[in-house]
């Protein structure tokens, strides 16, 4: 089996040497799926549009091996670019071409074709107070005897005019209330109202106060995380019994 191994070795490199020469000469198309970045948008401005393409069909040729080393990074392979620089606040049509395409290789058309439905508005900031949100109803004596505290109380929240004036305050994830007796506090993740509007900060921390049926006490557990499901962080430890 040892036989002739150093022609045998050299007769496979030899092989690869060629097949790595046609590889880089020979032009190949190929379909990628390409997401869609906005970008130069005025800071006064903010993009809302909820049937947004979030991906895009390129064709792209270039060499097979250029391709081949592209998939083999297992990277992203490019974007589609939408320049809003010097745009105003309104509607505007705006028809993705190849040349929207940052892409390795050479795009030659969009399949199938796009044409986008851009909505600009201005961008508008308020402070708004937060509201825990409390999951299903508890019995009378499992109330929560005061109000929770929040800190913060209010948050920042930015994004198109519209949608900002129609909010008056943000939720928390949802919180199930349990008898308890000690104060309970917990870092809360916010839901956005809208995928288009900012929040800053992004979670607040909520005390929840005891039950004096309980026989309550006055040192609180510690902390916890309360957020989204599937969200990273959170806590899916049992809860701690009185």
């Amino acid at each position: 089996m040892l036989n002739n191994l150093g022609v045998k070795l050299v007769c496979l490199l030899v092989a690869l040497v060629l097949w790595v020469h046609v590889a880089s000469h020979r032009q190949v198309d190929e379909v990628l799926q390409l997401p869609v970045r906005m970008v130069g948008l005025p800071d006064s401005l903010a993009f809302h549009q909820r049937d947004f393409p979030r991906r895009v069909g390129v064709r792209v040729r270039g060499s097979r091996l250029q391709l081949l080393v592209e998939d083999l990074a297992l990277r992203e392979r490019g974007y589609v670019r939408v320049d809003l620089a010097g745009t105003r606040a309104g509607a505007y049509r705006h028809v993705i071409s190849a040349l929207d395409a940052q892409v390795t290789g050479q795009p030659l058309e969009i399949v199938p074709p796009v044409s986008l439905r851009v909505e600009l508005y201005r961008r508008l900031c308020r402070t708004l107070p937060v509201r825990v949100a409390v999951e299903g109803q508890p019995p009378p004596s499992n109330g929560l005897p005061g109000a929770p505290e929040i800190v913060p109380a209010e948050v920042q929240v930015c994004g198109p005019e519209p949608i900002v004036l129609a909010l008056d305050h943000v939720d928390t994830v949802p919180l199930e209330v349990v008898r308890r007796r000690r104060p309970v506090r917990r870092l809360c993740a916010l839901l956005k109202p809208d995928p288009d509007v900012l929040l800053l900060p992004v979670e607040v921390e909520v005390t929840l106060a005891a039950d004096p049926a309980l026989g309550a006490t006055s040192t609180p557990v510690p902390l916890e995380l309360a957020r989204g499901p599937g969200e990273p962080g959170r806590s899916d430890a049992p809860r701690q019994r009185p």
